[in-house]
């Protein structure tokens, strides 16, 4: 049942009951009584909606503070994740592999070639015909 009711039903039977006990006293209430027991029953409903009010209020302002809690517990638990999570690794680009070890037996071909020299001044120094130094330079990866 909901909260409110239980003081509803208490405030039912307290004016049952003594509804009750006064017409079962021989004898007739005298209005003043009568008229006592109306205030007082008057008051105690009065109170009752009173607490009911205050009741609903508490209940709303609760869940406004519990709406505000779960958001907040969801922000600090995708923070933790976030925090859990390990930073990325930047794994270094690895140095092209000659293979064909081209750079130590062509050393002095690349050193012409990033001096800027054509492939027809190396092959006239070097006496490398040009097809093979432009084969060695794309295996070398220069070209």
């Amino acid at each position: 049942m909901d909260d409110w009711i239980y003081p509803v039903l208490l405030v039912g039977m307290l004016i049952g009951l003594v509804l009750f006990f006064v017409k079962n006293k021989k004898g007739a209430i005298d209005e003043h009584t009568y008229e006592l027991m109306q205030k007082f029953a008057d008051e105690m409903v009065k109170e009752n909606q009173q607490l009911m009010e205050t009741v609903i209020e508490l209940n709303r302002k609760t869940d406004v503070k519990v709406s505000l809690l779960m958001t907040r517990i969801q922000e600090l638990e995708a923070e933790v994740s976030q925090l859990q999570q390990p930073p990325p690794v930047e794994v270094p680009e690895p140095p092209p592999r000659d293979v064909l070890h081209l750079r130590n037996r062509y050393q002095e071909v690349f050193e012409l070639f990033k001096e800027g020299k054509s492939i027809e001044e190396i092959s006239k120094k070097l006496g490398y015909g040009k097809g093979e130094l432009e084969l060695i330079l794309q295996l070398a990866g220069h070209r």
